[in-house]
């Protein structure tokens, strides 16, 4: 086999995400890529891209725990500013009066689903703040507080 190119290397990790996505064992990856007339890959150089995938996932979190809070704070509300958009946009096809009811349905679905989705952007927050504080060998003040109540309890005894 020949060595893959670098851009290469970098789409056959892309099709790995892809069909990891789909939940493809390692041998329907392999098939995926022959289907598609890659046979320049094996099943271990599948398992060892995505040991690179994951790796990489790691890093990529725990770059932004350490970051500066203004990093990931702004990456969040860039987010949040693009699902606030997206509902402007709902609601002006929702209010047109010549928005058709099957279309106003879908509106208000992606209206549901924004919201749904600008929740979970605020919920992750703090998970972001507790992987900073352990990455940082920092205990987090909520695990504190449960540790010293436990201890408490226990001198009580």
């Amino acid at each position: 086999m020949t060595r893959p190119t670098t851009k290469q290397r970098l789409d056959y990790k892309q099709i790995i995400l892809d069909c990891q996505i789909r939940r493809f064992t390692d041998r329907e990856i392999l098939e995926y890529f022959q289907i598609n007339g890659i046979n320049d890959i094996s099943l271990l150089t599948i398992k060892r891209y995505k040991s690179q995938i994951r790796q990489g996932a790691q890093k990529w979190i725990a770059n932004l725990a350490r970051s500066k809070r203004a990093e990931y704070i702004a990456e969040y509300r860039e987010r949040i500013d693009e699902i606030l958009t997206y509902q402007k946009e709902f609601w002006k096809i929702y209010n047109n009066d010549n928005t058709k009811p099957p279309v106003k349905v879908m509106a208000l679905r992606g209206l549901m689903d924004s919201t749904m989705r600008l929740t979970e952007l605020y919920d992750a927050l703090p998970i972001i703040a507790a992987i900073r504080h352990y990455d940082n060998e920092e205990e987090h003040p909520v695990v504190r507080a449960v540790r010293e109540r436990k201890l408490g309890e226990n001198d009580n005894r």
